[in-house]
């Protein structure tokens, strides 16, 4: 199980993942593989990741609920349950960073 943040922004496209990798270049810990942005901090343990979903839902039933006036950005965060707390301390500055320098807003789906 995860804590899944999905991002949105009012642009009607999905967003450019080169951007999100170029914004990540100045962060340290973070590597990129192809659709994802990985990070894994060696002196903290702490890891998690940005991934990326290119290809849009077929219909808007199909993706993540989305609030109108708002697109699936096709990023998303990913940080699992069962770790420590200090994982949460240390990866949502970094989202935060992610918000305030890209544009966007996150979502937080909800369980039915």
């Amino acid at each position: 199980m995860s804590f899944d943040l999905y991002f949105c922004w009012r642009k009607l496209e999905r967003m450019n993942f080169e951007e999100v990798a170029a914004w990540s270049n100045g962060i340290e810990c973070f590597k990129r593989n192809d659709t994802q942005l990985w990070y894994s901090n060696p002196k903290t343990g702490v890891y998690f990741s940005f991934d990326f979903e290119a290809k849009a839902p077929e219909s808007p039933d199909d993706g993540t609920d989305i609030p109108d006036g708002y697109f699936d950005s096709g990023l998303s965060f990913n940080l699992n349950y069962n770790r420590p707390s200090y994982f949460a301390f240390e990866a949502m500055p970094i989202v935060e960073n992610s918000l305030l320098n890209l544009a966007w807003v996150w979502l937080i789906p909800r369980e039915t």
